[in-house]
């Protein structure tokens, strides 16, 4: 099989669920910001510190609702939550998974319930370089064997996007997600109510899991790849 798969999703009450950012997670986050401005020529701003995940990140804006997302294991931080736990083993940059933003987390969770999913909620926040803290509640689910294919969710509260205070730097053309099974996934993805509105989402068949993100950068289109991993909750 090699034909690709388009999502159509029907309208439901978790249509307003769109593409949020994306994921590349690596060892070291100096090491990583390098790699994609030698790679891309796209340069990644500090973004901040995840306390409670032992984390840190920097960032990439892709428009006004959209950014890319570099994370790694802060050295200074102890805490192994599930974003230290999602990355530590890593040994290069990769696309680890991506995000989509839902208005709704409660409708969302009894729809994955009823779908025989396993719901893991978590509160997180950082604190920018200003000094502003950002506060987010997600929505991260398994029991379904796609890994980082399927999003983890996010509700950004009261905070106002950060995309909005990034320069943007390029666009997302394309994420494509292959899969040995593409069917079951993009079923997956409809039922869960997914409408990416940066990009076309695609799925594809592949014998190995994949992800790939296109970016139209000023140097050409760039492409982001990944096994696909995903968050790794407790």
């Amino acid at each position: 099989m090699s034909d690709s798969v388009r999502i159509d999703v029907g309208r439901t009450e978790l249509d307003h669920a769109e593409l949020d950012h994306l994921i590349v997670a690596g060892p070291d986050l100096t090491a990583m910001t390098a790699w994609l401005e030698s790679e891309t020529g796209l340069v990644a701003a500090p973004g901040g510190r995840h306390p409670d995940q032992g984390t840190h990140n920097a960032l990439v804006g892709l428009g006004a609702d959209a950014y890319l997302e570099l994370m790694a294991p802060d050295p200074s931080g102890a805490v192994d939550g599930t974003y230290r736990r999602s990355v530590s083993h890593l040994n290069e940059p990769e696309l680890l998974t991506w995000c989509a933003r839902t208005p709704d987390s409660a409708t969302l969770a009894e729809r994955a319930t009823a779908l025989g999913l396993n719901i893991d909620a978590l509160d997180g926040s950082r604190r920018t370089q200003s000094g502003t803290e950002l506060r987010w509640s997600l929505t991260i689910l398994g029991g379904h064997g796609f890994g980082g294919h399927v999003p983890f969710f996010i509700d950004w509260l009261d905070t106002p996007h950060p995309a909005l205070s990034m320069p943007r730097q390029a666009a997302l053309i394309e994420l494509r997600l292959e899969h040995p099974d593409p069917i079951g996934l993009a079923n997956l993805l409809g039922a869960l109510g997914v409408e990416p509105s940066a990009a076309p989402l695609h799925t594809a068949w592949s014998s190995e899991p994949k992800l790939s993100a296109s970016l139209a950068t000023s140097g050409g289109v760039r492409t982001l790849v990944g096994a696909g991993g995903g968050l790794r909750p407790v």
